[in-house]
Order: C-alpha cells, then structure tokens, then sequence
C-alpha cells in the first residue's frame, strides 16, 4: 500500500502532468490576488450562516427548516466551532476543499484520451480566471462550498460509469452534498437520472432504471417544493409581481398583481405563464441576457467589458459543444440538461447581483465545449501533417 501511494505520488509530480501544477499554480495565483484585492470577508450574508452555525452548536438546531438546504457551510463552521478554532479556520479548510475539486476534476478528465492535457489545463483555467467564481472561497458564502461541490459530483460522473452499486452510491452521496449546500443543487436531480437511465439502458438493468425514474422523480417534485415553500421573506411570484430581472431590483414602478388559484409553489408558476405570456416573455428575456452575458449596469466599463468578452468565449465553447456534441453520451445528456434546468429556473426566479446561479454551471457549459474542441484540434493538426 505504501509503495502504491509513492508511485501514485511521483507520478503526479513528474513532468507528464505539468497541466496539474499549471492549474494548481494558476489557481494559488488567482486565490492570492482576491485576498489581497478584498481579504477575507465575513460580514454581510455570510453572518446569517456563523449565527446558524453558533445556534446548532448551542442548542442543536437551526431556527427555520431552510438552512438545511446550506448546510455545507453551516456544518463547516459547526465543525470549527465543535474543534475550538476560530471562523478563519473555515476559510481555509473551504480553500483547500476548492483546491482538491479543480484538481480532481483535472483528473478525472485525463481518462478521456480525445481530451489533451492543453484542452483540461484550458478548461480549469477558464473555471480559475471567471470573473467571480474563486472570490467565494474568501466569504463565509455558501458559494465556495457549493461550486467545490459541483466540481466534485461532475468530476466523480466523468470518472465512474453509473453501473454499479458503489459507482451509484458515491454519485448519490455528492448529490445529496450539493442538494445540503445551497437549494439550486435540487437542479442536478433530474440530469443525473437522466445519466443513469441512458447508462443503464445500454445494459438493459431495467430494476435499476425504473427505481431511479421514481426515486429521483418524486425527490425532485417533494424538495423543490419544500425549498420553493420555505424560503424566508420570499414568495415564488416575487419576481413577477415585482419585475425582478436581478434579485430585489425592481423594473417596475409598483408591484404588479396578478390572480392566480393555483396553491402549489409550482403549480403558480405554470398558471402565470400560460395566463399572462406577455409579461412572462419579457421579463424572460431581460434575465436571459443578464443570466448568460454576466453583464450589471452598476459595474464599471472596465469589468464589464471583461464579464462580455469572458462570457463570448465559454459561450463559444458550449455553442460548439451543441452543435457538434453527441447527444447520445449520456454524460453530454447530462450536462446539456443540467445547463437547462439552471437557465429555466433563473427564468422562473431571479438572476444574482454578481453572476453566482451562472457560476454554478460554468463548469457544465466549459465542460460541454471540451470534447468537439479536442476533436477539431486534432483533426487539424493531422490535417497539416498530412495524416488525413
């Protein structure tokens, strides 16, 4: 075993895996420059969640049913307060789970031989250098938690084939974490059973495809409308009565009102759109360009000229990802409708001040791009040596 573990180790220092230390350094860098950009931030939402931690470690609860769906970074600052450490030690146990999930989704990644080691090394530099995915890690947010999380479940689907019991088990285990991390995880719920059922019919394991479609169906129906249902202060129809593009700014003078007699969170949302499209078509279109050109009138030209041009590129990627994608993989299944789902439920909702819901899918749209570039690449390449 400890001879396994050294040969494990050396091959990871050694030069073939250069694109590892290329992302592992990036990341370091990008890290480094937010600390001394911002420092580490603990005020503002990230109180809300060191005041729930502190009532679980005085009283064994939180005070609304809700915080079980941020439980990630509750249970991180229970368990520092558990060890006696103060909160910073939070920030940089966050920091290294962010870390470990780039890296294991590095490589993981290597295990498809039409990705080279420029297109993964390209694909986490993408994730390192957006505009804000890496600032989390500094807050007490739930943010850094969550996208370490995604990391983790999407690299863990890249790796092991939902074919076995232990394949299942782990995939199930992460996806409840990003479910336990912030409510947007419930999202992954039907594009992971969508992975396993196309898996799975491939080998005909019928039991195993029919209890996932119910399981997963009826978890997905009952969590989302207990998240929808239970968040504090917020109604479903707030973004519709009060003209939400981002959330809590308003487009409209004064609330809207609109008869609706559908009980149900959801239920609601499908009466407003099939009574009153007008409005819901237009306020879908605002979020639309919101959700993916990342861009905020209160940014400054600079950023959001930087927002607009990083966001051209990754949508580059994913467009040619569709377009010359295979739907039949059941992992690309998954992806495109992960990235579906987060779009129809920003449409529903809100978009956040700073690109957050984006950020949790960006791994998904870059991810999307990487097999047709790969292909193209090398195609070309062999074309110009006069292989093909």
């Amino acid at each position: 075993m400890k001879n396994k573990a050294i040969n494990r180790l050396s091959q990871i220092v050694s030069h073939k895996d250069i694109g590892l230390w290329v992302v592992a350094l990036s990341w370091f860098i990008i890290n480094s420059g937010l600390y001394l950009l911002y420092g580490i931030q603990t005020g503002l939402e990230s109180e809300k969640y060191i005041n729930q931690a502190t009532q679980l470690y005085e009283t064994g609860g939180v005070s609304e049913f809700r915080y079980h769906f941020y439980f990630g970074i509750i249970g991180l600052l229970y368990f520092v307060k558990l060890l006696g450490l103060n909160i910073y030690s939070a920030i940089y146990i966050q920091l290294a789970v962010s870390l470990a999930a780039h890296l294991y989704l590095y490589n993981s990644l290597k295990l498809n031989p039409a990705i080279s080691i420029s297109s993964r090394t390209s694909a986490l530099l993408l994730i390192i250098i957006a505009p804000s995915f890496e600032y989390w890690n500094w807050t007490l947010y739930s943010e850094s938690i969550f996208f370490s999380a995604i990391l983790f479940f999407a690299a863990t689907c890249i790796k092991n084939k939902p074919t076995d019991k232990r394949s299942i088990a782990i995939q199930v285990l992460l996806l409840t974490f990003c479910i336990l991390s912030r409510p947007s995880g419930v999202l992954l719920i039907i594009p992971w059973i969508l992975y396993v059922l196309q898996t799975n019919f491939k080998h005909r394991s019928w039991k195993m495809i029919s209890a996932c479609l119910l399981a997963g169906g009826v978890a997905f129906i009952a969590i989302s409308n207990v998240i929808l249902g239970t968040i504090g202060g917020w109604h479903v129809m707030d973004p519709f009565t009060n003209g939400y593009v981002i959330c809590d700014i308003s487009e409209y003078s004064q609330a809207h009102q609109f008869s609706l007699t559908a009980n149900s969170p959801i239920g609601q949302l499908i009466e407003f759109t099939l009574k009153y499209p007008a409005e819901f078509l237009s306020l879908t279109f605002k979020k639309l360009v919101a959700f993916f050109t990342q861009y905020r009138d209160y940014y400054s030209p600079l950023h959001n000229a930087y927002v607009i041009i990083y966001s051209l590129v990754t949508l580059g990627l994913f467009l040619k990802g569709l377009i010359f994608g295979k739907l039949k993989d059941p992992l690309t299944l998954m992806l495109y409708s992960a990235i579906a789902l987060w779009t129809i439920s920003i449409i529903f909702q809100c978009d956040d001040y700073h690109s957050r819901f984006y950020n949790a899918i960006l791994p998904l749209v870059i991810l999307v791009g990487i097999n047709p570039v790969a292909r193209s690449f090398k195609k070309n390449c062999a074309k110009l040596k006069g292989e093909v």
